[in-house]
């Protein structure tokens, strides 16, 4: 069992009437028992010849039964029998009581300590839990409010009394065991100890007497002691946070010195929302391991470091130290749980837990976003899509930024709400993302909750078809020619995606910047706009690090800020041009409440002389056209584009310029070069 770290989880008090403890005198702001030398000497260490013993039996035994029991050996192992279990259970004369929280159990143990009533207490935390014996207390100010810092225990593991803190019970010690308690005489190493009493860096033995001796000339020497060890944790890693079905999930971590081998454990989030053990890998010796054919679902792992040199008290080895916990999903992206229709949008059902920047970036990746609400109609589909498969899921809502300042993902306006009574109220601050509840008590309710809220249990997806945009909305207050394109320079502020869309409506896309020269005149073009940042027509939502244009190329150039790209929080997939000249990748939101604005690039158009429809070639069709235009015919063309047909120049067409063009067609000579690019 582990030493005390701190008290945590329920706690139990095992009451002793026996008087082994000198009288106490008066209270006093900190006081010590008064311990016999015997009792000293019998409580000892939690191991005895080499085989270590429960704190529960050293704690009760030797310290309440006055070294009664000078031996223990758990279970007659090996043939021992002085004392096993059934004995320690059944002996002596003490009380069970449960404290009914920590504050109860300190001034349970003041009061007991000064009515010289020793208190046999258990106490736990996220590193193990352990049995210790309370002897004391000091800095008492007021008992009805004290702290484990301030008891003094009697601790079995190393058999002297010290001060209860958050950090180790062994430091600050009050006093330590008396040197008279080992009389002068010939020491016998014969015990092989499996604890680290003398902190040593070598294997140790230990006299009977408790005196602790290196072995230097152990033939199996352990490069470093497991204290040391302890104080270390492997730092492991995965790749990404989203699998796809039938994807491999490799963990891999720093190798740990002195680690004989690593097991890891892995975790599965059931429907009631706790995660339970999934699978153990076992006896690792390499410093990675790989989890296939995962079934979809919300998992975390942590990797573990043990050393085979050491045991537990039942003949395990020696568990160290425990990584961080690390999260990922195996997702069926190909089969969403329950799908609708709406309008012009298709909606899909994850029932999937991911946090919401994870959904928000799955929805991208396939070519949607997180569900947005405009309507009360809308409301009711997504609620009673998701409604059967969960209590709360992502919506596509955020107040990143600023706090109370809400917007969807997408640019809409956020003039529709649904929100609980009393929400949103930004709860212990960091409520900025929304969760749809599709509970009875708040059907199709809103509430903001934290990005990492661990109760979301699913996310809705929206694809829009033929969206609507209000171009007339959105005019550039800079346009300038350079090298044959032609840039508009916007300041309003939108999301990558709707910046995307509203150039590409325009006949132009987000401007990729093709070389250094290209740059710098950007660098110019902003230098006196409002915004600080610009959206490019770069990004690596669907493969993280792999960087490509609109155009669906290979980025070519770049010029990156030191450090950049850094895909914070792993959402950070769109590129800005800053007005310094150098890049910076963002969240595809981040226009919403950043200082971002946009630019749309026009590739130059190449003319075809005579091509009067502008599909790049000259035919009988353009002749046709020509004719049903002089007609005055309606024909689906702007005026520019037949005036491609102007094939004698005169600034009009005329029924000469359609017999040109047929002429041509039918290969005979004429002097104009029809079909080649028109200057």
């Amino acid at each position: 069992m582990k030493r005390i770290i701190s008290l945590l989880l329920s706690v139990v008090l095992i009451l002793s009437l026996l008087t082994v403890f000198s009288p106490l005198a008066n209270a006093a702001a900190s006081y010590t028992m008064s311990l016999p030398e015997s009792l000293l000497r019998s409580a000892g260490s939690q191991d005895h010849d080499g085989y270590a013993c429960s704190c529960y039996a050293l704690a009760y035994c030797k310290t309440i039964l006055d070294s009664r029991i000078h031996y223990y050996y758990e279970y007659n192992r090996y043939g021992k029998t002085e004392y096993n279990v059934d004995c320690i259970w059944s002996n002596g004369n003490y009380t069970s009581k449960n404290a009914s929280d920590t504050k109860s159990l300190l001034k349970t143990c003041y009061d007991y300590v000064n009515s010289n009533i020793p208190i046999m207490i258990h106490v736990s935390s996220s590193y193990g839990e352990h049995w210790v014996t309370v002897v004391g207390y000091q800095n008492v100010s007021d008992s009805n409010n004290m702290s484990a810092d301030n008891l003094v225990v009697l601790d079995p593991w190393y058999g002297y009394p010290t001060r209860t803190n958050h950090y180790s019970i062994h430091s600050n010690l009050q006093y330590t065991v008396p040197s008279n308690l080992n009389p002068v005489h010939l020491h016998n190493y014969s015990t092989y100890v499996y604890y680290w009493a003398a902190h040593p860096h070598y294997n140790c033995y230990k006299c009977s007497c408790g005196e602790v001796k290196e072995n230097r000339n152990e033939t199996r020497p352990i490069d470093s002691c497991a204290q040391c060890l302890a104080e270390y944790k492997p730092n492991a890693s995965i790749d990404k946070d989203i699998y796809h079905l039938e994807e491999n999930v490799t963990v891999s971590w720093d190798k740990i010195n002195n680690a004989t081998h690593y097991n890891v454990r892995l975790y599965k989030i059931g429907e009631d929302g706790i995660g339970k053990l999934y699978n153990t890998a076992y006896n690792i010796t390499d410093t990675s391991y790989t989890f296939s054919s995962l079934v979809p679902g919300y998992y975390y792992l942590f990797v573990q470091t043990y050393n085979k040199y050491y045991w537990m008290s039942d003949n395990s080895d020696y568990f160290h130290s425990q990584g961080d916990k690390l999260s990922f999903s195996v997702i069926d992206e190909n089969h969403p749980t329950a799908t609708t229709q709406y309008g012009s949008s298709y909606y899909e059902y994850y029932n999937y837990q991911m946090s919401w920047l994870e959904a928000l970036k799955f929805c991208e990746r396939r070519g949607g976003h997180l569900a947005v609400i405009n309507s009360s109609d809308e409301n009711e589909v997504v609620y009673q899509l998701a409604k059967p498969y969960t209590t709360y899921a992502w919506l596509g809502g955020t107040d990143e930024g600023k706090e109370g300042n809400w917007y969807w993902i997408n640019s809409d306006s956020f003039s529709y709400t649904n929100w609980n009574p009393g929400e949103p109220n930004n709860d212990g601050s960091g409520e900025n993302c929304l969760e749809l509840m599709t509970s009875d008590n708040h059907p199709g309710q809103w509430n903001d909750v934290p990005y990492n809220s661990t109760r979301v249990m699913g996310f809705i997806c929206e694809y829009e078809n033929n969206r609507a945009i209000d171009l007339t909305k959105y005019q550039p207050i800079i346009t300038q020619d350079n090298n044959g394109k032609k840039y508009e320079v916007y300041n309003n502020p939108v999301d990558w995606q709707t910046a995307k869309l509203i150039c590409e409506r325009k006949g132009g896309h987000l401007i990729v910047i093709d070389d250094a020269y290209e740059n710098t005149f950007v660098e110019k073009l902003i230098s006196s706009c409002d915004k600080d940042e610009y959206w490019l027509g770069v990004s690596d939502y669907m493969d993280e690090g792999n960087w490509v244009t609109v155009l669906g190329e290979k980025v070519q150039f770049t010029n990156w800020t030191s450090g950049e790209p850094s895909n914070s929080s792993n959402v950070e997939d769109y590129a800005v041009i800053k007005k310094n000249s150098y890049w910076n990748d963002l969240k595809e939101y981040s226009g919403l409440y950043r200082s971002v604005g946009f630019i749309c690039e026009y590739e130059p158009i190449t003319v075809i002389l005579g091509d009067a429809d502008g599909n790049g070639e000259v035919d009988i069709s353009d002749a046709t056209i020509i004719q049903r235009y002089l007609s005055s015919a309606a024909v689906p063309y702007p005026e520019e584009t037949l005036m491609n047909a102007d094939v004698d120049g005169d600034g009009v067409l005329t029924i000469l310029d359609a017999t040109f063009i047929q002429r041509h067609v039918a290969m005979i000579n004429i002097p104009y070069p029809i079909g080649e690019p028109k200057t």
